[in-house]
């Protein structure tokens, strides 16, 4: 417990500036309005956050539907928090799904995907908003959370059910989700989830060196040639940028996503989108 304390303590210093929401209920869409007007520098970047580890409720509005989740503020745990680089990602789909374009609903519908130390479920949720077929993972220690935050957001399947309260007119259009325990590089574990996918999503998963090889060994296993892998990051570590960023290009082309194409208001310089696509396997030489 002590090793998990210093953990997020680490990671919080190495954050942007936090800002207690008013409240016990962190409003996203009222705190971006406010987010614009921040100044940024070369040497140090400010924000004020959509999100903070301090509220017990996030509501974030996206594609007709008020996502309400629930995180733990007296937690020391990583996983129990709302992160900013999750909202960062379902905006940038919702403007996406504007377009037609990738993520389009009727390209989507019945896709699987697996969401890699999902959290509080945001990036996954909003994947399963738009017909995926999603698969939400992380340690043991945060499931009931984030089951909880699914259970509130994603209908469930059965007649004559309402579906959480929260949802638009539009809940028919979800796919199915469910939450299970993955722990990066455990081969038995993720075997059970019956891989491939065609969608794998890690939402501010780089955080630690030691842990970013077990992460792309985890999404190698997950996929094949023909897979996307969305990897959406907030710099905070150049350490543990370079040491991703290594074991990434060994395996996968890589693409930043320009920011041009993100929502206007929920992106920040230090939080950025890739996309991952598996390298051919090289030739074996003539014996």
């Amino acid at each position: 417990r002590k090793r998990a304390r210093f953990r997020r303590l680490r990671w919080l210093s190495r954050s942007f500036e936090h800002v207690a929401s008013r409240g016990r209920t962190c409003d996203v869409e009222a705190t971006s309005s406010r987010a614009r007007a921040v100044r940024f520098s070369a040497s140090f970047v400010s924000m004020e956050r959509w999100n903070t580890h301090f509220s017990d409720h996030v509501r974030v509005d996206a594609f007709g539907c008020c996502f309400d989740l629930k995180q733990d503020p007296n937690s020391m745990d990583l996983g129990t928090t709302v992160w900013d680089a999750s909202i960062v990602w379902t905006k940038y789909v919702e403007k996406q799904t504007a377009k037609r374009g990738e993520f389009a609903t009727s390209r989507l519908r019945g896709k699987r995907v697996l969401e890699l130390g999902a959290g509080m479920g945001l990036g996954g949720i909003a994947m399963c908003a738009l017909g995926c077929d999603v698969v939400l993972t992380d340690r043991k220690e945060v499931l009931g959370l984030l089951q909880n935050n699914v259970d509130r957001n994603v209908p469930r399947r059965t007649p004559g059910n309402a579906g959480p309260s929260c949802l638009s007119a539009d809940k028919e259009h979800f796919g199915h989700a469910m939450v299970r325990p993955l722990h990066w590089g455990n081969r038995e574990e993720l075997l059970a989830l019956d891989p491939p996918f065609d969608y794998v999503l890690c939402t501010d998963c780089v955080y630690q060196e030691d842990l970013c090889r077990l992460l792309v060994d985890t999404i190698v296993g997950a996929i094949t040639k023909k897979s996307k892998v969305y990897v959406v990051n907030e710099h905070r570590s150049e350490a543990v940028q370079h040491a991703f960023v290594k074991c990434v290009e060994e395996r996968f082309h890589v693409r930043k996503v320009p920011h041009s194409k993100m929502d206007p208001v929920h992106q920040h310089p230090s939080i950025d989108v890739y996309l991952l696509q598996y390298k051919s396997k090289p030739a074996v030489p003539p014996q």
